[in-house]
């Protein structure tokens, strides 16, 4: 019998943070918090004048069991509730937050076809401002999933979506705090290099992106579309933005989603591309920035291969010095030669050398 509407097992950031927005409904009384920490279940309970229970409670008494733990933890919690949620009778729903584990994984683990909901919050759900992506499994009804969004609507915004995207959302929407947390940090420092106090130069940042953030959601023009109406003829802003580009901001703004959608899930579909590299040397001269010497690069055979990424060293040669430099594993699509102090033009140049090799090729993976 649910004796609470939902359940959390983990009250840690994110578990804690989802639980305060289910409390904000109107009946914390029918909410359950359990941690492998009880003081902290019970700690977190009191201030938001819930119940403190353990897992087996909530497992066997709520109508929505939140999975709060750790991805390497779950595969143990499921082993251990999955006699208690065996036993019930009654309609539950699980939900799973863990990244980079499907909702089939999660019945397999409690050995159950039971109706699963997966969902990838992020931290502004603290403050109820947060992106929710979530996917429902075919056993949810449609009520289950209206009640679920009623119930946790003080969160956020939710967006469904297909489970297959739900790990490259995740590095926009879950990943992406930390990248504008960044950022908003970048512009208070140019700030205080300009002579602004740090308080302001962080009041002043944090309130533009967030200004610009709302221009785009309420007014649904491009961000393109918008920074070309901030960017006037000769001006300022056209100044800093031509900085960003020499700096390949948007490029490395990629790189770090890519980055991440791999790292919470290796074959995830913004994987770009593998490639088998030739046995021999491809070289490429191109000029110095602001000099008229050139650099002699050679891509010598990969030292180190895995999907998506080659491990490459290059040499580089200027009047009578030579230096050798090993370049971390990259994907192929977004390889610079920014760091080599060179033309980003050479890139395409250099890509294009690879691929033309007659024992390279280039294959979707």
């Amino acid at each position: 019998m649910a004796n609470y509407k939902a359940g959390f097992i983990g009250a840690g950031n994110m578990g804690g943070a989802l639980a305060i927005a289910a409390c904000k409904n109107g009946e914390p009384h029918r909410i359950a918090l359990a941690d492998h920490d009880a003081q902290k279940a019970q700690a977190l309970a009191e201030n938001c004048d819930c119940i403190a229970a353990d897992n087996a409670m909530v497992a066997g008494e709520s109508t929505y069991i939140f999975l709060g733990v750790k991805p390497q933890v779950l595969p143990n919690l499921l082993e251990e509730i999955a006699p208690v949620l065996a036993a019930r009778s009654d309609a539950f729903v699980l939900v799973t937050m863990a990244a980079g584990i499907s909702m089939e994984s999660v019945a397999n683990g409690v050995n159950g076809d039971y109706p699963i909901i997966r969902i990838m919050p992020n931290t502004p759900v603290v403050l109820g401002e947060g992106m929710i992506l979530y996917a429902v499994n075919e056993h949810v009804t449609p009520e289950q999933e209206q009640d679920f969004l009623s119930m946790m609507s003080a969160a956020g915004t939710f967006d469904k979506l297909d489970e297959k995207l739900i790990d490259a959302g995740s590095a926009v929407s879950g990943c992406g705090p930390a990248f504008a947390y960044l950022f908003i940090e970048a512009l208070a420092d140019g700030g205080v290099e300009c002579g602004l106090p740090r308080d302001k130069a962080l009041r002043y940042a944090s309130q533009t992106v967030l200004g610009a953030a709302e221009m785009v959601l309420c007014t649904g023009k491009h961000p393109g579309e918008l920074k070309d109406a901030v960017c006037s003829p000769g001006g300022t802003t056209i100044a800093g933005v031509h900085a960003l580009e020499d700096g390949a901001f948007r490029s490395t703004a990629m790189d770090a989603v890519f980055a991440a959608c791999r790292v919470i899930f290796p074959g995830c579909a913004c994987a770009s591309a593998a490639v088998s590299a030739s046995k021999r040397s491809i070289c490429l001269s191109v000029p110095l920035l602001s000099s008229s010497s050139a650099v002699a690069m050679c891509v010598k055979q990969p030292v180190r291969q895995s999907p998506g990424r080659l491990s490459i060293s290059v040499t580089r040669r200027l009047t009578s010095s030579s230096v050798r430099t090993p370049m971390r594993p990259m994907p192929v699509s977004s390889f610079r030669c920014t760091q080599a102090v060179l033309p980003a033009a050479c890139a395409a140049a250099l890509m294009a050398r690879i691929r033309a090799s007659s024992n390279t090729t280039c294959v979707r993976s």
